[in-house]
């Protein structure tokens, strides 16, 4: 069997202060996780995942940097009640940086992340699409857990 391989999947470039679209939205109740793909003018995509659930010091860091992300994304910074699918076509900026970690076999692992989240003040120049509606070719992977 012959498969045609095409473009492959590019992860967003290292670097600071970059302007980024939330893109996709997955919620998962059942074990109290988010999960939001962040993507560049240049099509290059990073999904991130944030567990809600706290730990046993009885905190959630997913919660926290989540809310960290929804209050840029909205530019409102008050602690509230919100609704993830919210942030589907909103902006944040933000570091997009490589985690390397060498396991004890001497695996090297490269992990990208973001942080250092920050309201946005633009779009991308080819935004005709704000809020994210109506994106068709997305039908077909919105099940990203699997």
């Amino acid at each position: 069997m012959q498969i045609e391989l095409v473009q492959g999947f590019t992860n967003l470039a290292i670097g600071d202060a970059q302007l980024l679209r939330i893109k996709k939205v997955a919620v998962d109740e059942k074990f109290k996780k988010v999960k939001l793909t962040f993507e560049d003018e240049k099509g290059r995509t990073l999904v991130e995942q944030y567990m809600l659930s706290p730990s046993k010091e009885g905190k959630s860091v997913g919660l926290m940097i989540l809310s960290t992300i929804a209050k840029c994304a909205t530019d409102n910074f008050a602690d509230r009640p919100f609704d993830p699918e919210d942030l589907k076509g909103r902006y944040i900026v933000a570091d997009v940086y490589e985690q390397v970690s060498t396991a004890e076999d001497g695996k090297v692992s490269r992990y990208v992340h973001l942080r250092n989240y920050n309201v946005a003040s633009g779009t991308f120049d080819d935004d005709a699409d704000v809020g994210g509606e109506d994106d068709e070719d997305d039908e077909d992977d919105d099940d990203i857990w699997g």
